[in-house]
């Protein structure tokens, strides 16, 4: 493997790549308590570095787009409202037709 791997962009360890055969992968070295996932199966070490290495920092991302549980329940009885007011009105002009 020639690209240098870049740490986990979860929680920041150390990046361990999987040979097996034709089956190349990379893999969270704090696999016990990370639970990132992996890249997908690829036949060449270089293609497994090249996947981990284009994954995105999550943590910037949760941090940029985080918020509070009540703005979640709020957002998701929004939304289900919205999905039940629509269905009753397609329900509406079914009934009209």
């Amino acid at each position: 493997m020639t690209e240098k791997l870049k740490p986990c962009p979860f929680c920041g360890s150390e990046a361990k790549p999987v040979f097996r055969g034709r089956v190349n992968y990379v893999v969270c070295s704090n696999e016990e308590e990370c639970w990132c996932g992996m890249t997908c199966p690829v036949t060449t070490p270089e293609e497994a570095a090249r996947i981990w290495n284009r994954r995105t920092n999550a943590k910037k991302l949760v941090a940029m787009f985080s918020v509070s549980d009540e703005q979640v329940r709020r957002m998701v009885d929004d939304a289900v409202s919205a999905a039940i007011d629509d269905c009753m009105e397609q329900i509406r002009k079914a009934v009209d037709e």
